[in-house]
């Protein structure tokens, strides 16, 4: 949640390359990810965007445009929405073969 939150206010984020974190934050794009327990990767990353303004201002705009596009709470319910229909879906079928079956 945390990168979110830093992306949806149009702060770059540095994070780890692992987990959730390969999906929410897109490499060069709304910040960067460094590996794993490489705290001079940590250092250098938050180096190269403080140091660097046209890049911490595209990082901020594309964070905040994905996190809006991805997160946000129209595609969350829409998303919702899509797994809950499939389920009722397949439920009704599997009941509609097993009436079939009977």
């Amino acid at each position: 949640m945390v990168p979110l939150e830093a992306m949806a206010c149009g702060v770059p984020v540095v994070a780890t390359a692992v987990g959730g974190m390969l999906d929410t934050v897109a490499d060069g794009v709304t910040g960067l990810l460094v590996a794993p327990q490489r705290p001079d990767q940590v250092a250098a990353a938050t180096r190269e965007i403080l140091d660097d303004s046209a890049l911490r201002q595209s990082l901020g705009h594309q964070g905040v445009r994905r996190a809006r596009s991805r997160y946000g709470w129209d595609h969350v319910a829409d998303v919702t929405y899509g797994v809950y229909a499939g389920l009722v879906s397949e439920t009704a079928t599997r009941r509609r073969r097993a009436e079939v079956r009977a």
